[in-house]
């Protein structure tokens, strides 16, 4: 289960994978 990360400039959403 990941994180999601929005970023205000652009409104762009980054989906990155829980860390192993």
């Amino acid at each position: 289960m990941g994180f999601v990360s929005e970023r205000e400039s652009g409104g762009d959403r980054l989906f990155l994978p829980p860390p192993s």
